[in-house]
């Protein structure tokens, strides 16, 4: 498919085709747009304004032609993006190595068809809590009189509402003498509120002996006032109403016995005794024994029967036998309780079954994760890392750790451990089992590999594009400036890739991205590109070039390199330069020299291609005349002839370029990929005031 994008940052249009279910490698040198294209695919894939991507230049305008826009996308509707973001947000998490591991490496269809099977025996337990509003109420009731106990290990804490209310005393019921007047607002519905109220007030008392409130004289009754807030604590109130609420709530539930005694102690007007507060505490280890097993019952799943030996002691365990709660067999609790049972009963009727359903999905997970972590460890050992990885259960779920090979614990942070490059390759690893799990219409790699030494950029790509379990079938879009995966996957072994992989050259030509298609032909050696080249040339000066440079790495000491090189640098009279020393040519040596050069330029003349050389105007004018930004830089190296421009970085390029300064042995010919940036030719043009 080819899509046009077009006002997006530095990109004024780019047409860039994707192949479904191929590999589409997009190189190209840095500053070309690469991750301007990534980002208008992933806006457009979310349906999010590619507004933000309005280059500055048009960031006033209003004209509909100035606005970002992309077109041919539209059957992308998920892409996932491996960049430095995803990095920085999804791996080397505090507790596993990637965020939501379960789901990546464990959650896969089998495993939730396993799942399914076991949660259909399970349902009818689990639907019992759903169904039954009473039995809902009644957990959220004795959760509530539980933690009014307060958390202490013998089961009652002094800063607990039942001791710091009914225990110290039920002064609602039984109002202190003297306070009778106050009877309707203390054992009123909202006698919290008062009380703060109350109490809020008699802070004004010492101001005056009227009422803050309507100013009569209280001149006689500031004792009495005084008295409320001497006997009693808006705090011990609240607990002595939420105990004595929720008691209430529970009556039905608790045995005839218990519901008396529990009511007295609730009203009681002393502090509650040592007998009383041991009956309580008994109490509540029942209500917490209740609780625990209607809560593993109500979330019952594959996890909690994971571990069991035999499920079907599991389940009787499970079972609540309300014959020995001696404080809640009441007959609304076995109302309620019964029908637990009751499914517990049908569960147990075909064990058998459950029992396979879970060991079926206990050896599927088994399988996935020894199947993931060989695939994962054999990439960590091929690239030369000493770690292994393992996926552990976490509950409900599964965390991927990581391990040094000479420590026997998960490293809590491998980002404080792993180095730079290995950082990358293995966040590049789980970011395939992302991709994988995910399965996205898109999956963007922005400049994923260049960081890494060779090796492990062949280890990398293995991984991702051709390994068991890898990328290969889906729709990838890798953009690089890294020329070396090109080369593997274009021509080294373009027979592995055959089929599966596009290679193009992207071209950013101010603000205009063009795409030169890379097929198996286009990569070739030096040597090649540089016989090519001259076969081709059609001006002397070109032919020059390339055969001085071929020469530079076949026969650098040799007369036909040394009579070129001082071509090159305009000597009247052409010399050798070999170990430091400089001495003339001989004319013998010329003469060989130049028999050699007129097999690949025929009628080679020294003298007249010196005095071209040592034209600038000529020499200009060839500049202009370039095709290619590879060959103008050549000739404005001869033109300037050590006299480079003041920014050493554009010197130190232009030399770099101008001597042998690849050091890949296979690349693309510069006459037909433009792989000299253009903002390097704009300075030369500068200098050269051209």
């Amino acid at each position: 498919m080819n899509i046009t994008i077009k006002n997006c940052n530095s990109i004024d249009s780019a047409d860039i085709s994707i192949e479904q279910g191929k590999l589409n490698v997009r190189y190209g040198v840095n500053g070309t747009g690469k991750s301007t294209i990534a980002k208008c695919l992933t806006l457009a894939a979310k349906s999010e304004d590619i507004g933000v991507l309005c280059p500055f230049k048009h960031k006033a305008s209003t004209e509909v032609a100035t606005k970002p826009s992309i077109q041919g996308a539209e059957s992308f509707s998920s892409v996932l993006v491996f960049n430095e973001d995803y990095v920085r947000q999804f791996v080397f998490q505090a507790d596993e190595v990637i965020a939501n591991s379960f789901n990546i490496f464990v959650r896969t269809p089998e495993y939730e068809a396993h799942l399914a099977a076991i949660e259909t025996h399970i349902k009818g337990i689990k639907d019992s809590f759903k169904d039954s509003v009473d039995l809902s109420k009644l957990i959220t009731d004795l959760q509530t009189l539980s933690g009014a106990f307060g958390k202490s290990k013998d089961g009652w804490a002094a800063s607990g509402a039942w001791a710091r209310g009914p225990g110290m005393g039920n002064r609602v019921v039984h109002i202190p003498e003297g306070l009778e007047d106050y009877k309707l607002f203390i054992q009123s519905d909202d006698n919290v509120k008062w009380l703060k109220w109350q109490m809020e007030g008699t802070t004004y008392s010492s101001k005056s002996d009227n009422c803050p409130f309507c100013t009569s004289s209280i001149e006689s009754k500031k004792a009495t006032i005084q008295k409320v807030r001497e006997n009693y604590d808006a705090k011990a109130v609240e607990h002595i109403n939420n105990v004595s609420h929720v008691v209430g709530e529970l009556g039905s539930y608790f045995t005839d016995d218990t519901r008396q005694k529990i009511s007295t102690l609730t009203k009681s007007a002393g502090q509650i005794s040592q007998e009383e507060k041991a009956y309580l505490v008994d109490l509540r280890r029942q209500i917490d024994l209740l609780l625990e097993k209607c809560q593993k019952l109500r979330f019952l799943s594959f996890s909690s029967l994971k571990d069991a030996g035999k499920l079907s002691t599991l389940l009787e365990d499970l079972r609540i036998k309300l014959e020995f709660f001696t404080s809640l067999n009441s007959d609304s609790t076995r109302a309620v309780i019964d029908p637990i049972n009751a499914k517990i009963d049908e569960v147990l009727v075909d064990i058998g079954t459950l029992q396979g359903e879970v060991g079926k999905q206990k050896s599927a997970i088994a399988k996935t994760i020894k199947i993931n972590k060989e695939h994962i460890d054999l990439f960590l050992r091929s690239a030369g890392y000493k770690y292994t990885v393992d996926i552990e259960p976490a509950g409900e779920e599964y965390r991927l750790k990581l391990f040094h090979i000479d420590a026997p614990d998960a490293q809590a942070d491998g980002s404080a451990h792993l180095s730079f490059g290995e950082r990358n390759a293995l966040s590049l690893v789980l970011f395939m089992f992302d991709c994988l799990a995910q399965n996205p219409n898109l999956v963007i790699l922005d400049d994923p590999i260049s960081s890494f030494d060779r090796s492990k950029k062949f280890a990398v790509v293995e991984m991702l594009f051709r390994g068991a379990r890898s990328l290969r079938g889906k729709t990838v879009l890798m953009l690089t400036h890294d020329l070396e995966p090109v080369i593997d996957m274009g021509h080294t072994l373009a027979g592995k890739f055959m089929q599966t992989v596009t290679i193009a050259f992207l071209e950013n030509q101010k603000g205009q991205i063009t795409e030169t298609e890379i097929k198996k032909d286009d990569i070739m050696t030096y040597g090649e590109v540089c016989k090519t080249n001259i076969a081709g040339a059609a001006d002397d000066v070109h032919k020059v070039i390339y055969l001085r440079r071929f020469l530079e790495i076949t026969e650098p000491a040799g007369m036909p390199y040394q009579l070129l090189s001082s071509l090159i640098h305009k000597r009247v009279s052409p010399d050798k330069r070999i170990g430091g020393v400089t001495t003339a040519l001989t004319s013998g040596e010329i003469a060989a020299a130049t028999a050699e050069v007129s097999v690949h330029i025929p009628g080679f003349n020294y003298s007249a291609l010196q005095a071209r050389f040592a034209d600038d105007a000529q020499m200009i004018a060839a500049y202009k005349a370039a095709n290619k930004n590879y060959e103008k830089l050549q000739i404005f190296r001869v033109l300037k002839d050590g006299d480079l421009p003041d920014d050493e970085v554009l010197a130190k390029f232009i030399n770099e370029v101008f001597h042998i300064e690849n050091d890949f042995i296979m690349q693309v010919n510069p006459l037909k990929y433009e792989l000299i940036p253009h903002y390097v030719i704009e300075e030369c043009d500068r200098v050269l005031g051209v």
